[in-house]
């Protein structure tokens, strides 16, 4: 079960609090008539009330009313298809895998932190349905490793197995990487076909400049996501057994590899896209769509069956109004017996 308004369940926090408001406001009324009239009238008065059905009538109240806002919650489970017309935009995802992006200035690594953001972002894009998304991964060159797809589960099991080991040349090739997805996966509709590069900026003279004008030139959009420490950096991890670790070393030395933040911001402004500043913090790629992509022109697909949970509130809402009905027709006094 999952709620669309989880919010709303505080209320819930009330109605212990409104059950006891009516146990003691029928204490209240028991000791009022008790005070001011005489015993024996009292007793007639208190008689002649069924507080047996006086309960169960506020029963049926506090039990309509705590339905209710479950109602509110908008609980969901099951699942239901529907007929929808499909509108959104094309999404290629050019995920950097080269051997730079296992360095762990960001946790776990640059390049887990970087599949973190785009399940989030994956996430993000079921509830507005429609957009397709593709991966590429690069490192000495490109791969295509998802094409354009709406099978949401499938794209993330393709991203999961992405690593350095998919790619058999070692380096970073950032211009490779558009230029493929450009030219070399068939023909995309650049109307309504935007790029969002994750990388730490690392390239190994493939002219991204060059690319990322070409892309703007297409009039596809092109926006650069930089993940890393630009300042520090950090050392690049080799495994070696499951109980020692080495570091990348070139010449003796230990590499460090720096995130190149004025490359990428470079990029995006080339481009005329836009900059997503990662570093070794949060990435918040579902911003990102909502602020640069959702609002242009989108495709529109064949309608399709779109599978999603089913809206259970309806359900909740008949259990209190049988409550309300119930509590109405509930007499507080017993039948008169007329006597012979």
């Amino acid at each position: 079960m999952e709620f669309g308004a989880i919010y709303f369940a505080v209320l819930l926090l009330a109605i212990p609090g409104l059950a006891a408001l009516y146990v003691w406001g029928f204490r209240r009324r028991r000791a009022a008539i008790r005070q001011f009239v005489d015993v024996v009238a009292a007793q007639r008065l208190i008689g002649s009330v069924d507080w047996r059905r006086r309960s169960l009538k506020a029963a049926c109240l506090v039990a309509a009313i705590g339905f209710l806002v479950f109602a509110e919650m908008q609980p969901r489970w099951g699942l239901e298809l529907s007929d929808t017309a499909r509108r959104g935009r094309d999404i290629f995802i050019l995920l950097d895998v080269s051997r730079s992006m296992l360095a762990e200035d960001a946790t776990p690594s640059r390049l887990e932190a970087a599949k973190g953001a785009v399940v989030d972002l994956v996430q993000h894009l079921r509830g507005v349905g429609g957009n397709r998304l593709g991966l590429v991964v690069f490192a000495g060159r490109a791969k295509l490793q998802s094409p354009l797809t709406l099978d949401y589960a499938f794209f993330l099991n393709r991203l999961a197995e992405a690593s350095p080991s998919i790619i058999d040349r070692h380096g970073s090739n950032l211009a490779g990487a558009i230029e493929k997805t450009l030219f070399g996966l068939g023909e995309i509709d650049p109307t309504y076909t935007d790029l969002i590069v994750i990388s730490d900026g690392e390239d190994h003279d493939s002219l991204p400049m060059a690319a990322a004008r070409t892309a703007a030139d297409e009039g596809v959009g092109l926006y650069t996501v930089g993940i890393g420490d630009p300042a520090e950096g950090a050392r690049i991890p080799i495994e070696v057994g499951e109980d020692r670790r080495q570091y990348l070393r070139f010449q003796g030395e230990e590499v460090v590899s720096v995130m190149r933040e004025s490359q990428l911001r470079e990029m995006a402004r080339m481009a005329k896209g836009a900059y997503v500043q990662g570093r070794t913090g949060p990435i918040e790629l579902g911003k990102l769509f909502d602020e640069k992509i959702s609002n242009k022109a989108q495709r529109e697909l064949e309608a399709g069956e779109d599978e999603r949970k089913a809206d259970r509130y309806a359900w909740f809402v008949a259990l209190a109004l049988v409550l309300l009905a119930a509590e109405m027709l509930i007499p507080e006094r017993p039948p008169r017996v007329e006597e012979a």
